[in-house]
């Protein structure tokens, strides 16, 4: 069987139920001789501790992170579904973590790029000679149409001819090609650039 796109919906399902399965696992891992019974807060505060000492599933610059509070905090949430879901089938009377606050999370990382670094980028996909020209200027607008339209890195590779809408100077991304799945078909504007 051939491996999915990294782009599509098979692979990002995939990536999910990898990632959702790995967090459950960190879960049993710790908690999974525990009777739903026991449970209770300060079990979580020790699986928080605990798995705040394990390393992370990256590594920067060569060496493991530890796990992130983000990543705790889905860790539990994951395990409070799982005991809210089983609340009205009777499994359990009610949700023992429920209440559980959230462990302070850092502030997000505010990333952005310029225009300058977006113009650095086109020439260098120009200048990497071991790649077809049609590969090269392929790239290049992919770099110009993600810049200034804002779109994903998946809705970028999922472009199709019939999406673009020459006359309004607009992408028309149909519902099922986008994040949030709308309801209706997401329009947006092309720049002189990207065309």
């Amino acid at each position: 069987m051939l491996a999915p796109s990294v782009a599509s919906p098979e692979f990002i399902e995939l990536r999910d139920r990898k990632t959702e399965l790995a967090r459950i696992a960190h879960i049993f891992e710790h908690l999974g001789f525990v009777r739903v019974a026991e449970l209770d807060l300060a079990k979580i505060d020790a699986y928080r501790i605990a798995r705040a000492k394990e390393q992370g599933g990256r590594k920067v610059n060569g060496v493991w992170v530890l796990t992130s509070p983000s990543t705790r905090n889905r860790e539990v949430d994951r395990l409070s579904c799982a005991l809210t879901w089983a609340v009205p089938r009777g499994y359990i009377t009610k949700n023992p973590i429920a209440e559980h606050p959230d462990e302070q999370e850092p502030p997000a990382r505010q990333t952005s790029i310029t225009s300058e670094d977006v113009d650095k980028l086109r020439l260098g996909a120009m200048h990497d000679l071991d790649k077809p020209l049609r590969t090269r200027l392929a790239l290049r607008a992919m770099i110009s149409l993600a810049y200034d339209s804002f779109l994903r890195r998946g809705e970028v590779c999922r472009m199709r001819w019939s999406m673009l809408d020459f006359k309004a100077e607009a992408i028309l991304l149909p519902q099922a090609e986008t994040k949030a799945h709308r309801d209706t078909i997401r329009m947006v504007p092309l720049y002189e650039r990207s065309i």
